[in-house]
């Protein structure tokens, strides 16, 4: 009877859905398009449960540095309890990863943003993907609630 219990975990440790990982992850902003991801977000995570990858962008108004936006975004995502994996300020991205959770094995949140100096605006592209067993995950979008957070503080800081 063991055994089988013995089976059937391990079932569940090796049959992930989808594997996560930093490759997974555009290395630059000039790799995202903000117009298609702004008009294609609400279809792209229609089915949240069994998908891996979820999107959120918002843009708004931005009256700081980019120093300040970068610290805003790890300050945030960080309390999420996700570690910084990578950042490339040239490229205008930062990647965090996080393990275990209630939601995925592995979690990885790639943020990319986009200031216009000359507009004072900026565009925040979320891009979470996640590890998951065959069991799937929450019907909630976690790049939302991350993003949620960011322009929250953003709009907190702008007025």
């Amino acid at each position: 009877m063991k055994l089988y219990y013995l089976r059937i975990l391990a079932f569940f440790f090796i049959s992930c859905l989808h594997k996560v990982s930093i490759h997974n992850f555009p290395q630059s902003k000039s790799q995202i398009n903000y117009e298609k991801v702004k008009s294609e977000q609400n279809f792209r995570n229609m089915d949240l449960r069994f998908g891996s990858k979820q999107e959120f962008y918002f843009s708004g108004t931005f009256n700081n540095s980019e120093e300040y936006l970068i610290n805003l975004i790890k300050e945030v995502v960080k309390n999420e309890g996700f570690k910084i994996k990578k950042s490339d300020i040239q490229q205008d991205f930062l990647i965090f990863e996080k393990g275990l959770s209630l939601e995925a094995w592995k979690s990885i949140i790639g943020i990319y943003y986009n200031i216009n100096e000359s507009t004072n605006s900026l565009e925040v592209y979320l891009l979470y993907q996640m590890t998951q067993d065959i069991t799937g995950s929450f019907d909630v979008n976690f790049a939302e609630i991350r993003g949620d957070k960011i322009r929250f503080k953003l709009r907190s800081t702008n007025n």
